[in-house]
Formats: C-alpha cells, structure tokens, sequence
C-alpha cells in the first residue's frame, strides 16, 4: 500500500518524538549505525526525589540520666540532598521548652546546636524549623549516618528534657543500663552507667558511647559475648576530653560476624575501674527490638484484633488494634481503666498499661489479656516490652 503523504508526516513526527524522549532519558546509543536502544521506556521516568523526610518521635530515654517526666513530642524534619535547606517542625505536650534545636551528634553524645526551631505564631506547643536554616555538606552525610538528632530544653531540665535521633532506614540504635550485677563476677557499686550504639548494619559500621555517674572510669570498651560470660573486646572506647564520665569511639569498622552477634544479643559495654580493672560496670545489647509492623503480624492482628475491632462504644471493641490504628490507639493514650496510666507509655514497659495487662500484672483490674486463646507466650510479652523500651516507634 502505498503511503499518502499525510501518513509519512505521522511516521516522521512520530519518530522525532521518540528520538527526543530516548536522548533525554539517556535510551539513545549513537553509534554510526544511528540505532537507538529504546529499552522498556516509553516515556522518560519521574526524576529521583530531591528531599528525605525522616520522623522523629521525641523521648526522656534518649537522654542519660533520663529526666522523670510525662513531656512527650513528635515530628518531622526534610532536607533538600542538593542545597541542604531544611524544614519541618516538633509539636510537644506537656512541657514548655526554653529551645528546640536540631544537633550533630551520635546518641550518648551531645554537640552546640546547629539549627534552631521557634515557636509556631498559632499553636504554643508547634515548634518549626527555621526558615534559613540549611545542612552543610558534612552535616548532611552526618545525618544518613544518623548522627543528627532533636533536642527539647526546658527550665526544669535545661540540659535536655525530650530527644529524639533522626534515623534514617538502615541505621539502628540501642540503649542498655550498665550495672555491677551485670558483671563476671558481679561487683557491687553505687554507679550507674549506660552504653548506646549506633549501627549500619549494612554499611558495617557502628558508633559506641559510654556514660557514668558516680564512677572514676579508668577505660571503657565495647565486647562480643553473651551474658554471664566474659567475652572479646570489640573496641576501645576514648575520654571525651571535656567529660572524663563520657567515654565514646564513632569509628568501629564491624564485620558481618558482628553485625550478626548483634542481631543475637551478643554484645555489651564495660566500664573499667581501678578497683575493677576488668569491669566494674556492664551492660547487654539486647537484639534489636521488633518493629510495630512486626508485632502487628505477628501478635495484633492475629491475636488482639479478633476483639479489639474499633466497632462498639465499650471495651473490647472501642480499642482498635487493627492494622493502620494500633499506634493511634495505644501510644500515649490513657486507660481506660486507670486513666492516671498510658495504655503505651514509650520508654516505660514498665509503666504501661497494655504490657502489665498482657503480663496479668498485680493492680491490673480484669483478667490477663488476651482474655481468650490464653495468655502470650513469654517471648511475645518480652517482644512487646522490647518495641515499648525502644520508644515504641511507629514504625
């Protein structure tokens, strides 16, 4: 058939259109044969985001000695990855900050604050990011490697009353008390101490911080082992030249083995004491604590949500424990049957309604939940408590 010249117009544009898209989305392979490898697009790709947005929920466990408090908060913060420009905002309850200031430092540590918030003009308790206010690029590496965080001051607690890391996907923290008891041998001491780790398990690389109070430490280190036994030095940790009780090393090369025995509970801190120069203090790095996806799957949904429907005006059914309305439900969220008590209180297994329901609790009134199928096995009650210690992240 022959073409009418309307046609050849088509075919011609046609092929000029394609050409253009396959150039600009790099499809074009030159060449002197003038071929073009179209591959599987028909039409360029959306360009990759500019911006991350990483969420922040703001907590008294992140901050040593931890203040005693009911102040809680949340938010997010976005930076632009080409300018660095930041934005975002906290909103806060039950505290009345002096300063909110976004930091650069690992979590046991603290650095001068480099951004500042300010209050919201419309809600006192809405703090915004400043609007100058921007990453350099070495603060910007600092904060994929998890190392920026949030801080709330206050009047009574003007060293840090809330504070939350900024932690992108991948980067893991983890928090443990440090004790006498704790060591092998036990000792006994009147000091008190807690290790915090930072880790890429990906990126095989973890930061390590040690702090003490009422202890002359001599040496710190990070070690492989399980409890109850001595195990093999992981790293050293350093002084902190300003702070002879802060002891710290943000450079830990791991390997895979060690990436593992973390997942395993293997690891732990160790303060070293001229009295006790193989330890006086120590502490075990529980594995990592279960995502609220996680507990959804496994214990919410095919457990709790077979009565806690969200349907009805009275308990079971007013508490919804469905998939997309657990955290709403419990986080932060008074009883019903004791109102003065959170449902979830992060940080606080102890305190917490819901885990000395589960755990049949004395003071608890009721029966042990789940009120039928029997009660939760041990693993899935320390799972639960592990995910509230952890600051019950919605995540």
């Amino acid at each position: 058939m022959k073409a009418t010249p309307n046609f050849r117009l088509t075919v011609t544009l046609s092929a000029l259109m394609c050409a253009t898209l396959l150039v600009a989305c790099g499809g074009y392979s030159g060449g002197s044969s003038g071929t073009m490898a179209c591959g599987a697009y028909s039409s360029c790709p959306p360009p990759p985001p500019t911006t991350t947005t990483t969420t922040a929920t703001l907590t008294a466990a992140q901050i040593f000695p931890a203040p005693v408090t009911t102040a809680t908060g949340s938010g997010s913060v976005t930076v632009d990855k080409n300018s660095g420009s930041l934005s975002g905002s906290m909103t806060v309850a039950n505290v009345t900050p002096t300063t909110v200031e976004l930091g650069d430092a690992y979590a046991g540590a603290q650095s001068a604050a480099i951004a500042m918030l300010v209050k919201n003009a419309t809600d006192a308790n809405r703090w915004d990011i400043a609007a100058a206010a921007a990453l350099d690029a070495q603060q910007r590496t600092d904060l994929a490697a998890g190392k920026l965080y949030v801080l709330v001051r206050s009047a009574a607690f003007p060293d840090g009353e809330l504070r939350a890391q900024l932690l992108p996907t991948g980067i893991v923290i983890k928090f443990a008390p440090l004790t006498g008891s704790a060591e092998v041998p036990p000792v006994v001491s009147a000091a008190t101490g807690r290790i915090t780790v930072t880790v890429d398990t990906a990126g095989l690389h973890a930061a390590a911080h040690i702090n003490v109070v009422g202890l002359g430490v001599t040496g710190a280190e990070l070690a492989t082992g399980a409890a109850g036994t001595v195990g093999a030095q992981l790293a050293t940790l350093a002084v902190d030249a300003g702070d002879p009780s802060h002891y710290f090393n943000d450079a830990i090369v791991l390997t895979s083995a060690d990436a593992t025995n973390l997942t395993q509970g293997l690891w732990y801190g160790n303060a070293l004491t001229a009295a006790h120069p193989s330890g006086e203090l120590r502490g075990q790095l529980a594995a990592p604590a279960p995502t609220l996806t996680q507990l959804q799957a496994d214990i919410f949904t095919p457990i709790c949500s077979v009565c806690h429907t969200g349907v009805g005006a009275g308990l079971p059914g007013v508490q919804n424990l469905t998939a997309g309305n657990t955290y709403a439900t419990l986080v932060n969220v008074a009883s019903i049957e004791q109102a003065a008590v959170l449902r979830i209180k992060p940080g606080d297994p102890d305190n917490s309604y819901l885990v000395r329901k589960i755990q049949g609790s004395p003071g608890i009134s009721g029966v042990q939940m789940p009120a039928s199928g029997g009660p939760l096995t041990q693993a899935q009650i320390d799972e639960v408590r592990s995910w509230v210690a952890a600051g019950a992240l919605n995540n």
